[in-house]
């Protein structure tokens, strides 16, 4: 069975290493992680596939909702299940992110078992 190709996209490098490190022992999952937006963005331009992009949505450079939207309107990554992490719990926010693409919203902090749960629903769809 072929891994399932995880981008994590987040400019805090601990989250970058908790996350990865949260789904190091799943077998279904290969997970690059991304501390640039525009770095990620610029592999998938070049030709790089990710099946779940996993995205903070407050960056300097480029925030979560703006990569998800240059995202869906690449060629070829409009099948990339999409799940926006953020500390914003505001219901706009969370229908903001909704509203550009994004398939699932998890607030942070979260656990292993959140984390895995939301990824389970996102495979689902």
């Amino acid at each position: 069975m072929n891994k399932l190709r995880v981008f994590y996209v987040d400019d805090d490098e601990i989250h970058c290493r908790v996350v990865a490190r949260m789904l190091a022992d799943d077998p279904r999952f290969a997970v690059a992680t991304y501390r640039s937006a525009v770095e990620m963005l610029a592999r998938l331009e070049l030709g790089e596939q990710c099946d779940i992009l996993i995205t903070d949505c407050n960056m300097p450079e480029m925030n979560g909702n703006d990569l998800v939207g240059s995202v869906r309107s690449l060629q070829g990554s409009q099948n990339v299940r999409i799940l926006m992490l953020t500390v914003n719990n505001e219901w706009q926010d969370v229908a903001r992110s909704l509203q550009v693409g994004a398939n699932e919203y998890l607030m942070k902090p979260f656990n292993k078992e959140m984390l895995v749960n939301k990824l389970d629903l996102l495979l689902a769809q």
